[in-house]
This record gives C-alpha cells, sequence and structure tokens, in this order.
C-alpha cells in the first residue's frame, strides 16, 4: 500500500494560501505587541503569546472564509473534464493552513500570564487589518476565477441575510448587551441559520449535482460572508479594547466545524462502505457482462451451424 502524494498537491497558489493565513495574523499581533511596549518591553515570549492569541481568534475562520471562496469559485467554472481532486486542493488549502497556524497558536499562547497585556489596536491599525484581508479575499477570489458578477447568484439570499443580521443585532442590543458583542453573535445565528435555509434548498433539488450548483453556491456564500463579518467586527472588538467579551475562540470553532460539515459533503472521498457497495455492484455488472458474451458467443455458433446447409447449397 502507498501513500497517495498527487503531484499537483503543492503548487504555488499553496503559497499564497500561506499568505492568506499569515497577514490576517501576524501583522495585527506585531501591532498589539508594539502598542505593549511600555508593558512588556521587548519580551518576545510576550509576541509568542500575542501571535497565539490572535491567531487562536481567527486564523481558522480565516482558513474557512478562503475555502469558501475557493468552493464558490469551483461551482461557477464546473467542468466535467476538469479534475475534481485538483480543484479539491484550492477548497481546503487555505483551511489547512489555518488549521495548522490553529494548531501552533494553541501551543504558544499563555492563557495565564500575568502580565497585564491591553489588547487593543488603534484607528489607523484596525483599517489597515480590515483593508489588507479584503485585497487577500480579492486575490483568493482571483486565484479561484470567482467574478464579482457571480458572487451576487441569488443575490436576493444575501440580502435577507444582512437584513436579518441588522435586526437581529438590534434586538439583542435591548438586552443591554454591548452593541458589538449582539452583532458579532448576531452573525454567527444568522450565518448559521441561512446555512440550514441552503442546505434544504440543496436536499431539495434532489441527486443533480449540475442542477444543484446554485444551492450549494449560496451555501458557500453563506459561509463566506459570517466569516468575514466575523473577522472584521474582530478587529473592530480590538478597536474597543473587546476582544475577551466576544469569546471568539468559541465562535472560529463553530465556523470550523460548519465548514468541515459542508466541505465534506460537498467532497466527500470513497469510504469503506461506499468501495464496498461499488465493488459488489461492479462485480455483479462483470458476472452479468460475461453470461450475455457466453449467450453471444452460443448464438454465433448456432448460426454458424445453420448457415453450413445454405453456404453447402449455394456452392453446388
Amino acid at each position: 500500500m502507498e501513500f497517495n502524494l498527487p503531484p499537483w498537491l503543492f503548487t504555488w497558489a499553496q503559497l499564497f494560501f500561506m499568505a492568506y493565513i499569515f497577514l490576517a495574523v501576524v501583522p495585527a499581533a506585531k501591532f498589539l505587541f508594539e502598542n505593549n511596549k511600555e508593558l512588556i518591553g521587548t519580551r518576545p515570549e510576550l509576541f509568542l503569546h500575542l501571535l497565539g492569541k490572535v491567531g487562536l481568534d481567527i486564523a481558522l475562520i480565516m482558513g474557512a472564509s478562503g475555502a469558501a471562496i475557493a468552493m464558490m469559485g469551483s461551482l461557477v467554472n464546473y467542468q466535467s473534464d476538469e479534475d475534481v481532486y485538483f480543484q479539491a486542493t484550492y477548497v481546503v488549502g487555505t483551511l489547512f493552513f489555518g488549521a495548522g497556524v490553529t494548531g501552533v497558536s494553541f501551543c504558544i499562547t499563555y492563557p495565564e500570564i500575568k502580565d497585564k497585556l491591553a489588547y487593543r489596536l488603534d484607528k489607523r491599525q484596525a483599517g489597515v487589518m480590515i483593508a489588507l484581508i479584503t485585497v487577500l479575499v480579492f486575490l483568493q477570489m482571483q486565484i479561484t476565477g470567482l467574478n464579482f458578477s457571480s458572487f451576487w447568484t441569488a443575490g436576493w439570499l444575501l440580502l435577507f441575510q444582512i437584513l436579518a443580521l441588522g435586526i437581529w443585532g438590534y434586538l439583542a442590543s435591548v438586552s443591554g448587551k454591548p452593541i458589538l458583542r449582539c452583532f458579532v453573535e448576531a452573525n454567527v445565528a444568522t450565518t448559521f441559520v441561512f446555512l440550514t435555509v441552503g442546505i434544504v434548498f440543496w436536499f431539495s433539488e434532489g441527486g443533480d449535482y449540475l442542477s444543484s450548483r446554485t444551492n450549494i453556491f449560496v451555501v458557500a456564500r453563506t459561509l463566506f460572508v459570517g466569516s468575514f463579518l466575523h473577522i472584521a467586527l474582530y478587529y473592530v472588538a480590538l478597536l474597543n479594547n473587546e476582544a475577551d467579551a466576544g469569546d471568539y475562540k468559541v465562535k472560529t470553532w463553530h465556523f470550523a466545524e460548519a465548514v468541515s460539515f459542508f466541505v465534506f459533503l460537498v467532497l466527500a472521498p470513497v469510504g469503506l462502505t461506499e468501495f464496498a457497495r461499488e465493488s459488489k455492484d461492479q462485480a455483479g455488472l462483470q458476472e452479468q457482462h460475461e453470461a450475455q458474451q457466453q449467450e453471444i458467443d452460443a448464438l454465433k455458433a448456432q448460426i454458424a451451424i445453420l448457415m453450413k446447409p445454405a453456404e453447402k447449397a449455394s456452392d453446388t
């Protein structure tokens, strides 16, 4: 048994997938470190802690947003003669690196640290980070072949998602919670509700993948919009020094679970039971073909026997 390592698994696009994650995490951690220099000096271990905290908060969800973009691009540009496994590497690429950065972040962060750090960005820094991830999103769209007009496929559902976010966020604010936390939680809620709606639409389409592409696209776009807004709200939370109040690590894992489930639904590899069923069906078809071939051979032999008297008669 050999380990199957396709030659196209490591491409130049993988370098961008790394940058897609790193540029959302490392500059923010550097800004936080600079803003805390008066408190911590230049202690490198505290920079690692800040890097780990930002990575735990958004690296995985940044990967989820990139996976959703790649999924949309794959659906829009689907061609039957293209290698779907090659497309799958683009879909899971940023998710893979996001998971890797999250794992490293878990190891280097130190939640019980005694230094009183301020997890805060100024307006310029927060603006730079939001602009940076926006540029990364457009580059990811370019690489995966997703144009802006295609993004608005079934745009009425996207408008309903944004409308629901605004209404639910406003209703949550009546409870007295901080307004930013209200919209962070409303974003999670609306994303999962519209994700469910998209999956229901997808299932109602039946077993035809080509006819279901629009519904699958809507699910991917819902995940992307929710992920992007979550990351943008995180930088706003750092601007207001409210990053701890949003419980971003837990919500990030919720998004990761959702995108992992969705990607598995679309790109599920052949498992043991499915392989066994296909092998059994193939064996049955092979037996049927062999039996039919034997019948054909027998009929040919009978025809040949019947044709011999006619050939002799014609010779005489």
